[in-house]
């Protein structure tokens, strides 16, 4: 969702418990403080200017309207870019539980300090990390989600972890999974689609994103992954 010009459209579900909630996913922007390769220019960047807070009260209001109106629950779902940069993030989640929106759940890279992942556990029902190889510090991120499962504990938000695998890296995924596996944390393995390189091929693991172009009609010879990593990949799921 990008614009409140745009029309609302319904979209019903054949299974009638599904048809009862409207989910909602709302990209807040591309302001990131990475740069990962396989992220295209046109999704994140470090200078786009944050949405205005007139903007997402406007926007939390016609969503909290829509629901009432169709006479469904709303889930929404926070993307980016990286949403906790925006300075009203933790003013935004608190004031779309006031309005009455039931679920609320948002995608994080994981980089940003402890207290406000902390502070947000409040008024969200799901935190999904997105864990990138080229930017993340292994034990910093284990660590932090140690601190904030034991937060969780006994209440209803849940962790989960998205785990972008990198070439190379299957030494480190063994080593995560097992270590999230005995804290209870949620796992998918996300194999990488890279992007096509202005310089050729493909944009290699901890090159700018910056050197993405719109994917060719023939893709690059050669391959992204090398026949080790998808042994292993396929072991490890």
């Amino acid at each position: 969702m990008t614009s409140l010009n745009a029309r609302p459209v319904a979209v019903e579900d054949f299974h009638a418990r599904k048809d009862a909630v409207l989910r909602v996913e709302w990209n807040l922007g591309r302001r990131c403080n990475f740069d990962c390769s396989y992220c295209s220019p046109d999704t994140h960047d470090k200078v786009s200017p944050h949405l205005s807070w007139e903007l997402i009260e406007r926007t939390l209001d016609r969503l909290a309207f829509l629901a009432r109106r169709e006479g469904k629950r709303m889930r929404l779902s926070l993307t980016g870019g990286e949403p906790y940069l925006h300075p009203d993030f933790q003013r935004l989640i608190a004031a779309a539980k006031q309005k009455g929106i039931e679920r609320v759940h948002v995608t994080t890279n994981g980089s940003l300090l402890e207290k406000a992942y902390l502070a947000s556990l409040a008024h969200l029902d799901q935190i999904t990390f997105s864990y990138h190889f080229e930017f993340g510090d292994v034990e910093r991120f284990l660590n932090l989600l140690r601190t904030l499962q034991n937060a969780v504990t006994g209440t209803d938000t849940t962790l989960a972890v998205h785990l972008m695998v990198l070439p190379g890296k299957a030494d480190e995924v063994a080593h995560m999974m097992r270590v999230l596996k005995d804290l209870g944390v949620n796992l998918v393995l996300r194999r990488i689609r890279p992007q096509f390189s202005s310089q050729g091929g493909y944009v290699k693991p901890f090159e700018s994103g910056r050197l993405g172009v719109p994917r060719a009609t023939t893709p690059p010879m050669g391959s992204y992954y090398a026949a080790s990593d998808l042994a292993v990949f396929a072991e490890l799921t």
